[in-house]
């Protein structure tokens, strides 16, 4: 067997740097891996990858917000706005962060919204977990189905990151400028 268990270990610290920090191409490299590999073994190491990605995140956030040298009275303000929302909403969020990870949807903002209103981590991170499977599932399914050669992968996930270069840069450029 080649090394990291045929690139698996690669797989989840990819989608683990996605979750946490640069959400880039991450469908088309599990579409990759679901044609190399049993689609529900790229689902569960996929939802893995994510959701320890997406715990971590929260974790920073919190940390952030915890920070003795960031509570300025707006923010406080705004945070506990958020937190009041999040614990009204009773499952709410957690079905909310469910569809969102069983869709292409950006979840993003939501998490964000989650981890600063304090949502309780264990169902946080089930809710992503659990919302992954599915989504992988189809995906990696979709991608031993259709059987693309790699390059083509490969070029639409450099593709896919241009594409993103070029609007963060045109978008700092708007920024400058104004």
């Amino acid at each position: 067997m080649p090394p990291l268990f045929d690139h698996l270990g690669i797989f989840i610290l990819y989608l683990f740097v996605d979750a946490l920090a640069l959400p880039i191409a991450s469908t088309l490299y599990v579409a990759y891996m679901g044609e190399r590999h049993a689609p529900w073994i790229v689902a569960v190491l996929g939802a893995v990858g994510t959701t320890a990605g997406s715990v971590a995140q929260y974790l920073v956030v919190r940390w952030l917000l915890a920070h003795p040298t960031l509570q300025w009275g707006w923010l406080v303000r705004l945070r506990t706005r958020v937190m009041s929302l999040v614990a009204s909403s009773g499952q709410s969020t957690f079905w909310a962060l469910f569809l969102i990870y069983a869709t292409p949807l950006g979840a993003g903002p939501l998490r964000l919204v989650a981890a600063a209103g304090g949502y309780p981590l264990p169902k946080f991170a089930a809710a992503i977990a659990l919302g992954c499977l599915p989504y992988y599932a189809a995906v990696a399914w979709i991608g031993k189905a259709v059987q693309l050669p790699a390059w083509v992968y490969a070029v639409a996930i450099v593709a896919t990151v241009a594409v993103v270069a070029v609007a963060w840069m045109s978008r700092l450029a708007r920024e400058r400028a104004a």
